[in-house]
């Protein structure tokens, strides 16, 4: 028995949802779909209530945005079965046994974490290129790669989880817009000793984003993670960024960096918003901005 539980936001999720179906019927499998769409634009809303006629599916509509957090929370209470299955609304599935692994998978209270990659095709519209080539240089991680660095190679797209390891930790509400609730939430899991365990079971993540979409929320991103650091202090040996960013702090730095922001976040965007960006500029803007957000 199983709940798939799949966030929405400005997203179509019928084809995702009938090919869960599918997979579920084919072996099977006694099962639930729960999405809750997150106050999206009304095209969204209205495109997706063909979902609400499907079998063993349920669609909520908010009135309000809720966030990243609070909706998979909301998700995981709504939940009829012990067994949880996050998906994110911006995903396709590749594998014909996708689902049936994960069932296979349920046990002993783990958390499984299946994956993600990206299109090898190059986007033909260049304002999704940078978005692209980060998913493919820096998230697409094989599985083999992913068990080396358990906890931090987490992400919530695609996991299974018991609904009641979930709800004794769940994601922090207090970290507001887009990410680092994953981080935090897999250093939870790995202060309380709960195993996790990856499998090759990836999901194709289709949702990019422009360019400039994508700075503002590595821009958000970089705040929460100033906050989670400020509150969670052992999360910063774990996070690359703010070990430079501690270190370059000790060495005074801090109004250095401040200054030249302005100047530095003009340049670095010129390029990260080009046909030709490159990744570790956008490493400097991030470490520029944790500098801009930090009291």
């Amino acid at each position: 028995m199983i709940s798939i539980c799949i966030p929405i936001y400005n997203f179509h999720v019928y084809n995702l949802v009938i090919e869960l179906q599918k997979q579920a019927n084919f072996i099977n499998a006694k099962y639930e779909i729960i999405c809750i769409d997150d106050c999206s634009d009304l095209q969204y809303v209205q495109a997706n209530n063909i979902i609400l006629d499907l079998p063993c599916v349920t669609y909520i509509k908010l009135q309000e945005n809720i966030g990243r957090s609070k909706i998979r929370n909301l998700l995981a209470t709504k939940a009829n079965y012990e067994n949880l299955l996050f998906i994110d609304c911006d995903s396709k599935i590749i594998k014909d046994d996708y689902l049936e692994k994960f069932i296979n998978s349920i046990g002993n209270n783990n958390v499984i974490y299946g994956g993600r990659i990206h299109s090898s095709t190059i986007p033909k519209d260049k304002s999704f290129y940078l978005r692209w080539l980060y998913g493919i240089k820096r998230e697409d991680v094989p599985c083999e790669t992913r068990k080396l660095d358990t906890y931090l190679s987490f992400k919530t797209n695609n996991f299974l989880i018991s609904k009641k390891v979930f709800l004794n930790i769940k994601l922090n509400e207090s970290i507001k817009g887009y990410g680092h609730e994953d981080t935090l939430f897999a250093l939870q899991l790995k202060d309380n000793k709960i195993p996790l365990i990856h499998i090759d079971n990836s999901l194709v993540h289709i949702g990019l984003e422009t360019a400039e979409e994508f700075l503002r929320k590595t821009r958000e991103a970089i705040k929460n993670l100033e906050f989670i650091s400020s509150e969670f202090s052992n999360i910063i040996s774990e996070i690359k960024v703010l070990r430079v960013y501690c270190k370059m702090k000790k060495y005074k730095l801090t109004s250095f960096m401040k200054f030249i922001h302005p100047t530095l976040n003009f340049f670095l965007k010129k390029n990260l918003l080009s046909n030709s960006p490159k990744l570790f500029l956008f490493d400097i803007y991030k470490l520029s901005f944790l500098f801009y957000y930090s009291k």
